[in-house]
């Protein structure tokens, strides 16, 4: 998946949006989000990003022949496809993550030794 210049603003807005949400919740109802919660939900929001642009066709389950073998090779079948169609969706979502997760740290003012700990 090629990612386009309006996606790249999308991803931008959101991270926004997510930096304000989480700076809101810290000051306002003292919420005291770690690295680890931030970087889940930040993929979480990724993951359907990518769905939602990939737009992936779902293979249709197969149907129920008489004979059990033909119906199991149908089914392994079917299985490699949804896991064929799940990797473009991580894949693409991966690059999405990496654009959110840079822009959100930098919004909230997380360098890279800060959230390594390095001093």
């Amino acid at each position: 998946m090629n990612i386009t210049a309006e996606q790249v603003v999308i991803i931008g807005f959101v991270a926004i949006l997510v930096a304000q949400a989480i700076k809101l919740g810290s000051a306002y109802l003292g919420l005291n989000l770690n690295r680890e919660v931030i970087t889940v939900g930040l993929f979480v929001i990724a993951v359907v990003l990518a769905g939602f642009w990939a737009a992936p066709a779902l293979p249709a389950f197969p149907n129920i022949d008489a004979d059990p073998a033909v119906f199991g090779g149908a089914v392994v079948g079917w299985i490699g496809n949804i896991v064929a169609v799940a990797s473009v969706i991580i894949g693409f979502a991966t690059l999405i993550y990496n654009l959110l997760l840079n822009k959100v740290f930098e919004a909230l003012g997380w360098t890279k030794d800060k959230v390594i700990g390095a001093k």
